[in-house]
């Protein structure tokens, strides 16, 4: 019996110990002292790092000085007083490339309840970080078109019920945008009835 329970634990660990290594998330375990215990492969894939290279070592080495250092005193006090913290970093790659992280990290805790050690399990969203930078570039470059050209402009999102314009728009209208900003729910009462078909 002991034997058959002690084969279901080891099955259970490999498994386990398989998902993390192939997750495709980022896994890092430190001691209480910050160092580095473990990480998985996809940690190193990311970084550039090897295992050797980052054992050892504090997190601080992919810290791109792009992160407040109040934002690293919020990690601490949470994850200290036994509180899982949720955040981004901008971090930087052993080749010195850039990268954003979504992080959690979280105390890993022992039968007495007490703090062992410090989980951190992170997702990769250069990629997404870099579409919604580039939307929000392409957005603040047609608002300026559009203001620029001096045409009175609006589009309404049927599925959603959004509707945006432009200042002339407004002005057009005799609005400021200040005014015009409650309507926009109910923009339909600004058009003229035989428009409204």
């Amino acid at each position: 019996h002991d034997v058959t329970d002690r084969r279901r634990l080891e099955e259970e660990r490999r498994k386990l110990s398989q998902a993390v290594e192939q997750s495709p998330l980022s896994v890092v375990i430190a001691g209480l002292d910050g160092r580095i215990q473990y990480v998985n492969r996809q940690f190193l894939e990311i970084t550039g790092y090897t295992l050797d290279e980052v054992l050892g070592q504090n997190p601080r080495v992919l810290k791109s000085g792009e992160t407040s250092p109040e934002e690293y005193q919020r990690l601490w006090n949470a994850i200290s007083h036994g509180q899982a913290w949720r955040g981004t970093f901008h971090n930087r790659k052993k080749n010195g490339e850039l990268y954003w992280e979504q992080a959690q990290i979280s105390p890993i805790f022992d039968e007495q309840g007490q703090i062992t050690h410090y989980l951190g399990v992170k997702e990769n969203i250069t990629a997404q970080k870099s579409a919604q930078d580039a939307l929000r570039d392409s957005e603040e470059r047609l608002q300026r078109v559009l203001e620029g050209a001096n045409d009175g402009f609006w589009d309404w999102n049927i599925s959603t019920g959004e509707v945006l314009f432009s200042r002339r728009w407004a002005e057009m209208l005799g609005y400021d945008l200040a005014e015009i900003e409650p309507h926009i729910r109910t923009w339909e009462k600004l058009a003229h009835p035989d428009d409204l078909p």
